[in-house]
Order: C-alpha cells, then sequence, then structure tokens
C-alpha cells in the first residue's frame, strides 16, 4: 500500500420531512432547514402569497396544518401560520394570536387580519355577530393543552344574540369542527339564525352544528282610526212611564219609549214598554231591536200592585271574526328573516236592545202603570288592525 494515499468514502443520507416549513427552522424530524419563505413555501405548502411564475400556490394551507388531517395524538405543527382563539385563557385586549397570547373572540382575531384560525374546543368569548369574511378559515376541536386535534369535540360560537354568524358576499369560507348557536329572538316579529350567507356568499362547512333559537312573537294588531259610527257606546235610557196607580186618567199610563240609536245603519234600539191595566194582571213590552244581537226579554212587573215593571238588557253581540293569518313568505336580507303580516280583524257586531218593561194592572183603580222603554244596544267596537 502506497503511504499517502486518500480515500473517499461515500455515504448516502435519508431525509424525511415531517410537518411543514417556514423559513429557517427545526422540523419534527430534528432535521434544520434554512432558506427564505419565499424558497421553501412552495415546497412545504406554506405560501400565503404566490409569487411571480407561482401564483397557483398563493392561499392554500398544507394538510400538514389542517387539524383533522393530522395522525392521531399528533401536535399542530409549530410553523403552521394561523392565529389562536382560547374562550378561557385568551385575551383580546392583550392577546396577539400566538400560542402563548391567544385571541379571547373569533371577532377580535378576525380583526387582527388574520385568515386562519384555530380554536380551542370550548366556549369563544364572542359577544356580537361575528361577519366571516370571503376566503377565511376556521379551524375547531383543538386542544389547546396539547394543540392535537380532538375527534368528536367543538369549538362553540354562542355570541349571545339572535344572529350568531354572516357569511359575507363571496366565496373561499371554511368552516370545521363547530358548534354555532343563536340565541332566542327578542324583538317582536324578528328570527333567530345560526348563520346567514348574505349574497353571494358560500362557504365549506364541515363537522359543524347550527343551532337556531325560538322566533319573538308577532306584534299585536293596531287599532284602527277612530270612527264613532263604530265605537261602543252606552245604550240611551228608555223614556219613563207615567205615574203609578193615577187616580183616574189612562193618559198618566203611557208606556216608555225605547231608546232609540243605530250602529252603521243597524237599528239597535230598544223596545216600547208596554201599558197600564185597568185589571189584575200585566203584559210584556214590546223586544228590543234584534239584529245582529238578541233584544233583552220583557221585564217582570207585577201582577196585583201597582209597582213598575223591570227592565232587561239586550244580549251581548257574538264575538267579531280574528283577521287572517300572514300567507306571505316574507322577506330575508343582511339583516335576518321578518315575517309577513295578518290582515286586520272585523269590526265587532252591535248589541241588541233592551226589551220593554212590563206594565202592571190596578184593579180598584184606573190604569195601573205603564212599562218603562227598553235602552238601546251598544254598538261593536272597531277590529284590531295590523303592522303596515
Amino acid at each position: 500500500m502506497r503511504m499517502g494515499m486518500r480515500m473517499r468514502i461515500r455515504t448516502r443520507t435519508r431525509i424525511i420531512l415531517v410537518g411543514t416549513l417556514a423559513g429557517c427552522g427545526l422540523m419534527a424530524s430534528g432535521l434544520a432547514a434554512c432558506g427564505t419563505n419565499a424558497e421553501n413555501c412552495d415546497l412545504t405548502g406554506t405560501c400565503t402569497t404566490g409569487s411571480a411564475g407561482q401564483g397557483g400556490h398563493g392561499g392554500s394551507i398544507d394538510p400538514g396544518c389542517v387539524p383533522a388531517s393530522l395522525p392521531a395524538q399528533t401536535p399542530l405543527p409549530e410553523s403552521c401560520a394561523g392565529v389562536f382563539v382560547s374562550g378561557s385563557s385568551g385575551n383580546d385586549t392583550t392577546g396577539t394570536g400566538s400560542r402563548a397570547a391567544p385571541y379571547a373572540s373569533v371577532t377580535q382575531a378576525l380583526a387582527s387580519g388574520a385568515t386562519v384560525l384555530y380554536v380551542c374546543a370550548e366556549p369563544t368569548a364572542d359577544t356580537s355577530t361575528v361577519t366571516v369574511p370571503p376566503g377565511t378559515t376556521l379551524f375547531g376541536a383543538i386542544d389547546c393543552a396539547s394543540y392535537e386535534y380532538a375527534p368528536g369535540s367543538k369549538s362553540t360560537l354562542a355570541p349571545g344574540t339572535p344572529l350568531a354568524m354572516v357569511l359575507a358576499p363571496g366565496a373561499g369560507a371554511r368552516i370545521e369542527d363547530f358548534h354555532i348557536e343563536a340565541a332566542d329572538a327578542v324583538a317582536l316579529g324578528a328570527s333567530s339564525i345560526a348563520v346567514l350567507a348574505n349574497a353571494t356568499a358560500s362557504a365549506a362547512l364541515t363537522r359543524v352544528e347550527l343551532v337556531a333559537g325560538d322566533g319573538a312573537d308577532g306584534e299585536a294588531g293596531l287599532s284602527l282610526p277612530d270612527d264613532s259610527s263604530l265605537d261602543g257606546t252606552n245604550g240611551l235610557n228608555g223614556a219613563d212611564d207615567a205615574t203609578a196607580c193615577p187616580p183616574s186618567s189612562a193618559a198618566q199610563s203611557t208606556p216608555g219609549a225605547g231608546g232609540p240609536k243605530t250602529c252603521g245603519g243597524v237599528n239597535v234600539s230598544g223596545g216600547e214598554g208596554a201599558p197600564g191595566l185597568t185589571t189584575a194582571g200585566n203584559v210584556d213590552g214590546a223586544p228590543g231591536n234584534p239584529t245582529p244581537g238578541l233584544g233583552g226579554a220583557a221585564g217582570m212587573g207585577s201582577a196585583l200592585n201597582c209597582v213598575l215593571g223591570a227592565v232587561q238588557g239586550g244580549n251581548n253581540a257574538p264575538p267579531a271574526a280574528a283577521g287572517t293569518g300572514a300567507t306571505a313568505l316574507g322577506t330575508l336580507d343582511a339583516t335576518g328573516y321578518t315575517g309577513a303580516n295578518g290582515t286586520p280583524g272585523t269590526p265587532g257586531d252591535p248589541g241588541g236592545g233592551g226589551g220593554g218593561g212590563r206594565g202592571a194592572g190596578c184593579t180598584s183603580r184606573t190604569p195601573g202603570p205603564a212599562g218603562g222603554g227598553g235602552a238601546s244596544g251598544g254598538c261593536g267596537g272597531a277590529g284590531g288592525g295590523r303592522l303596515a
């Protein structure tokens, strides 16, 4: 063997990439990779914007940064771009969106300009409607103790408002592993909506639960304008009868007239009282006008003494028919759903006039007292209105 001879030993090294590269950092395999983001992102699938000649890669998310695509018990790689949200440990004032300082609400994370959010599997701190811009991705079900994907769990967005989330116009939004819940509506006629797609909005929802609350009652009908011909009023009193048991003159035993009244052209006057008698007994007064209410029965008088007959009131009219319910579908806009109105209620019918009183007889004298006239019926009330 000649001295000084150099030997060349050729070795092969297999490099396995696990996780995602972003510039110069430590990979999950323990190997360091250096270079600029522009140099490495196309290889690792972490590009957030396209570069010259590479525009087709802009905005993509590496499968290694999709929580549901990770192997079981594999933490989300540190190199994954995105911000973190934790309703229990985050802070919207001091948070930066990092794992160590997450935001507390999805609203604040979106306000920071982030387009990829990793949200802990717990309720967020959102208290108002969350508007999701197009192209935004929300990944839920993150176990923020280990930063592993927690299959079967959900991140809960329940801001306590009747409209929980709005998808802004545009495409590309992506939401995975969320429970989105809207509160019961409070304003009269309002609806409860979990997610509202505004105009041209579209999104991919995966393993997402949408829960809407109860809608609120509609507004009560409004009163129609005042119309004196429909207002309910007291009936007019009938005329008094003559003095009881007059000494000689029958003219003093004049029946009372019924109270006159019309309601919308309908006669609801009371009935006339009955005349007095010169013999024992009594006679019924005339009934009140029965259309549309029924007239009252004649008042009861005394048979053998000189006591005025009582006057009974007319029957009440039956309830008016209710207005019909809404039949249109209503309208949907950026603020939610508005139901259609029903029709106004119909005016009530007037009550019937009261019957006239009985006339009484006086056997030992000239004609007994006549009955008093019945009171008129009251007019029906106006029907309930509806919202314009």
